[in-house]
């Protein structure tokens, strides 16, 4: 069968349950890694948010090979996604100037800081998925043949 003829429909709470399972999975690596590289804890963050965007979009790749992913995704939501980027980019700002102040240097503070703004990280990437899936569904939509 196509994945033309066979449409999946993914809501964007899908996208958000992906990327909090690749959370998951990247806070435990990076706990490691924070005890380990205790002087490049940026260093660490930003990889770790790049794990997550990573495994989130090879999950999201590995759906799309079976069916075609479209979205209830409309204006409203789309609009939606725009604070919520802004909101999880904030975060991890914060993380990382916070993580040169004096306090940074506990191993506990580092910890802390991975497991608050991981959650934002995948806030961040599943919003972008969702506005990406929506884009794709919109351009399949014009590209369509008319009949």
């Amino acid at each position: 069968m196509m994945p033309e003829e066979n449409p999946l429909l993914v809501s964007s709470a899908a996208y958000l349950s992906i990327a909090l399972r690749c959370t998951l999975l990247v806070a435990l690596i990076e706990i490691a890694a924070l005890y380990v590289f205790e002087d490049d804890v940026q260093l660490v963050f930003v990889l770790g948010w790049l794990a997550i965007f990573g495994c989130t979009a090879f999950r999201l790749l590995r759906l799309s090979a079976v069916a075609v992913l479209t979205s209830e995704l409309d204006l409203i939501k789309l609009f939606a996604c725009i604070p919520a980027v802004g909101l999880g980019s904030a975060v991890l700002y914060g993380t990382l100037m916070a993580s040169y102040a004096a306090g940074a240097s506990n191993f506990t503070w580092r910890v802390k800081a991975a497991f608050i703004s991981n959650p934002f990280a995948a806030l961040v990437v599943a919003a972008l998925a969702a506005v990406v899936t929506f884009i794709v569904e919109q351009v399949r939509e014009i590209a369509k043949p008319k009949q």
